[in-house]
């Protein structure tokens, strides 16, 4: 976890309003659920583990096929955190194959620190994958550049096509996606959102924000 970069607000909470009748009826989801069974180990060949981000793919297209999962990790193998660089398929059937190897972009597709894979992982409509990246530094230490990290754009097939970095994409930890015809709206939450220089130190708390980012997408072309 990443306790230098919490979020705080000085808003009180609301006080507790009393269930009513119908909403205590209602049982609780999970509750449901009596036993889990295993399908799968997360852990890819390269031994990256902390899997963070997931998101269910919805249609099959090149090498994403419809009802996966796909997984991305965001600890090596030592769990040093913020240096994981896989992301894996899963079938519902406990199959696992490799989607993406990060460990290098191309030159003209960089990310600010390098790559860390986050809780930002979706799927938009014509199979491109969008992964959060926060890297880190030694021992996992929080990066003080500013913005650090980025969203890496991917293909069907895992391979990296574009990064998207800006000063609104600063530490991209999580992420959730809303789609109509030919865009879709990401909504990103980001936990080093800071005021400063280049070379800020992050806070302990606070300037944390959601940013919403809306993109083109058009069939034959990398989203943008």
């Amino acid at each position: 976890m990443l306790p230098a970069a919490a979020c705080s607000t000085a808003a009180r909470p609301a006080a507790a309003r009393p269930a009513s009748a119908a909403q205590a009826a209602v049982r609780p989801y999970l509750l449901r659920f009596h036993t889990g069974s295993q399908i799968a180990s997360t852990v890819p060949a390269n031994g990256d583990v902390n899997p963070y981000g997931i998101t269910v793919v919805p249609q099959t297209t090149g090498g994403l096929v419809r009802g996966d999962v796909l997984v991305s990790n965001f600890n090596d193998r030592a769990n040093v955190q913020g240096t994981g660089t896989t992301i894996v398929e899963i079938s519902p059937d406990g199959t696992v194959k490799p989607f993406a190897r990060l460990g290098a972009l191309p030159s003209a597709d960089q990310c600010p620190g390098g790559v860390g894979l986050t809780t930002g992982l979706e799927v938009l409509p014509g199979g491109w994958v969008v992964a959060g990246s926060l890297p880190t530094a030694s021992g996992g230490a929080l990066p003080a550049m500013n913005p650090a990290g980025c969203l890496i754009v991917l293909n069907n097939h895992g391979t990296p096509a574009a990064t998207w970095v800006n000063q609104d994409i600063n530490g991209p930890w999580d992420m959730t996606m809303r789609a109509g015809p030919g865009h879709a709206e990401l909504f990103l939450s980001d936990v080093l959102s800071r005021a400063g220089g280049p070379d800020s130190v992050p806070p302990p708390s606070g300037l944390c924000d959601v940013v919403r980012l809306d993109v083109s997408l058009a069939p034959g072309t990398a989203p943008g």
